[in-house]
């Protein structure tokens, strides 16, 4: 009887070799497109801040330049392109005049927005005066 020595690989340990190197390569796949979901999400949330954060500096000059001037409370829509695709942020601002203090107002800029089928919302609260304090 006369053994002869074997050189290879057999056919169940290349498949299980296949279905690990595929496995791997598939969650390295899922994690790039949900970290470019993150992405996008963290991009409009950015937009949206910024954009609050313009809106509540313009309530505050226009109060100030025009001296208390009426405090409009209704809602507008800017529209901006990321990553090709159209996003609507909807402002919305209420006012609050504060008890004690004359023409003192607290102002709170809430921008909205549709991500995935789910509204989200960034609200910026400010003070604005026609006076200047100091």
């Amino acid at each position: 009887m006369h053994l002869t020595k074997r050189c290879g690989f057999t056919f169940i340990e290349i498949m299980v070799t296949i279905v690990i190197l595929t496995s791997g390569i598939v969650m390295v796949y899922r994690s790039f497109f949900l970290s470019v979901k993150y992405l996008n999400q963290l991009t409009q949330r950015l937009y949206a801040s910024n954009l609050a954060d313009d809106k509540v500096a313009a309530i505050q000059a226009g109060f100030f330049n025009a001296q208390g001037a009426s405090l409009d409370k209704k809602e507008t829509v800017k529209t901006v392109m990321i990553d090709q695709k159209p996003i609507d942020f909807h402002f919305q601002v209420n006012y609050k005049s504060v008890t004690g203090i004359s023409d003192l107002y607290q102002v709170e800029v809430g921008v909205w927005w549709m991500q995935h089928d789910q509204v989200v919302k960034v609200l910026r609260h400010g003070y604005i005066s026609k006076s200047i304090l100091l």
